[in-house]
Parts: structure tokens; sequence; C-alpha cells
């Protein structure tokens, strides 16, 4: 049997669809009631959206499903959010350093209009709950449901991604160091070179800002460090023999400098334009 749609003031039934007569809380059609139900207001929707991601709308509106008998809904609702925030938290790991903004901010903005698409949608089933017999619920617990998915999210895409979170702060550390940063580029990679670490490249990028900080013996070590990691390196002995120059050791810059030429003739050509550099500016490393 065709159902008549309601107007704006009237209520349906969340099981048959039927409208609901005025103080009727109990479906005259198919008998439904929901006075064990415990349902949570969604006109906080978006603000919770904005503070915490949409996850939290998402999560309360599966709970309401879920309240009212709709198991589909629920782990529906719940399967395609955590799917979907997986792949964007993950995305965010890919995006360019000159895009991050950019890319943070249309992440953040998302939240919105599902916010409101899932508030429009819960509202009427909220309405529709109450007159069945249900009950309004603190939100407390469905921000903290929510915020649990937000953190399998993340947990999720970082499991996605691997190593890619270390290569991201890499390419952060770099670009600083490009820009004449070295005390925050170092800052950046400290914690991946640490004395576990199997990050050469992280090491290595420490020594440069080290010695772009006139801390050559720090940067001496540093580069030793490499080479016992990585093996014999041309760009990492044609650098040890700047650090030799910088601490006043000429035989031992001479002897690093003809290793360095082993391995790559034009090494000293490619990295400081020339083939027989005297010490360089620290301030030009990187750049």
């Amino acid at each position: 049997m065709q159902v008549a749609a309601p107007t704006p003031d009237e209520v349906q039934c969340p099981k048959c669809s039927a409208v609901l007569a005025p103080d009727q809380n109990r479906c005259g059609q198919c008998g439904y009631t929901l006075e064990e139900a415990r349902l949570y207001d969604p006109k906080r929707f978006v603000l919770l959206g904005i503070l915490f991601s949409s996850l939290v709308p998402i999560f309360i509106s599966a709970s309401n499903w879920g309240q009212i008998g709709n198991r589909r809904a629920q782990w529906l609702a719940v399967a395609s959010g955590l799917v979907g925030f997986t792949a964007l938290f993950t995305a965010f790991f890919y995006v360019p350093d000159q895009y991050a903004g950019v890319g943070r901010g249309l992440g953040h903005a998302i939240n919105i209009p599902i916010a409101l698409i899932l508030r429009q949608r819960q509202q009427r089933l909220f309405q529709s709950g109450l007159r069945f017999g249900a009950r309004s619920r603190s939100l407390f617990p469905g921000i903290l449901g929510g915020i649990g998915l937000v953190v399998v999210a993340i947990v999720g895409s970082l499991l996605v991604t691997g190593g890619a979170g270390e290569q991201v702060r890499l390419r952060h550390g770099l670009r600083l160091l490009k820009e004449g940063q070295p005390v925050e580029a170092a800052r950046v990679f400290e914690p991946m070179a640490g004395p576990n670490s199997k990050n050469g490249a992280a090491v290595f990028n420490l020594a440069l800002c080290h010695f772009v900080l006139h801390r050559y013996e720090e940067a001496e070590v540093g580069v030793e460090r490499y080479l016992k990691m990585a093996g014999p390196d041309a760009d990492a002995y044609a650098f040890l023999y700047q650090i030799h120059l910088a601490r006043g050791r000429p035989d031992e810059a001479a002897a690093t400098a003809v290793k360095a030429r082993q391995l790559d003739p034009n090494v000293f050509i490619r990295l400081f334009g020339t083939d027989s550099p005297g010490l360089v500016e620290a301030d030009s490393i990187g750049s």
C-alpha cells in the first residue's frame, strides 16, 4: 500500500513509513514503538563536525539507526565513514608541501556538508523517535565513540602508508633547509635520526644542518655514521671533505676528495660548481 508523503509538521514511522497521527506514540499501521530507545539529538552536528571531524556525527547517526533497529544503515554508516576518512587521512601524506595548507583546508571543510546532510536526515528520525516513546540521551558517549572512530581512521592510514609518514617529514625538513632554516630543519630530522635509526637520509641531512650551523664535530660524526650505514658514497665524501677543511685538516680533506672522485669524478662540479672547491659558505648548503 502506498503511503502519503508527510508534511513538514508530520512524522513517519521509521519501520513502515506510515504518517503518524497527532498525539500518537505507536504506529497505527504496524504497531511500532520505541519506548526503550535512547536517541541523540542531531542539532549540534555541524559544531561537532568542525570540532572533531564529521566522524562524530557519523557515529552518532549510526547509533541512532541502531537504536531504531536499522542495523544495515548503522553498519553502513560506520564502515563508509571509516573507509572514507582513512582514505582522506592517507591522502594527506602525499600532498606536496606547497599545497599542504590548501589540502588541510579542504579536508577540514568537507566536515561541514557531511554534518549538514546527516543533521537533516537525523532530525526527522529524532522527532519520529520521540513521538514513538524514545528519549533523548547525552551527547557525551556519542562524542567519545566518534573520537574513537577518528583514532581508528588515523591508525588505519598509518598502517596503509607504512613509512610514508617519515618521507613526508623528511621532505618537510629538506624544504626548511633549502629555505635557510637549519635549526627548524634539524628539529625535524632529529627524531628520525636517533641512535637506533636506519633512516640514512635523515642522518645525512641532520649532518648537513650541523654543518650549516658550524657544528662541525656533530656534522663529521653524522656523515661518518651515514657512510657506515650506506657504504661508500661520493656526495657524503664530498661533504666530509668540506668538514675537514672547516676543521683545519687539509691532509684529511685531500684524502677524502680522492675517495669522492673515485666514486664520481664530477661530484665536486655537481655539488659545488668547481672541481677544486675551497671551503664553501655554510649557508649555501641546501640552497
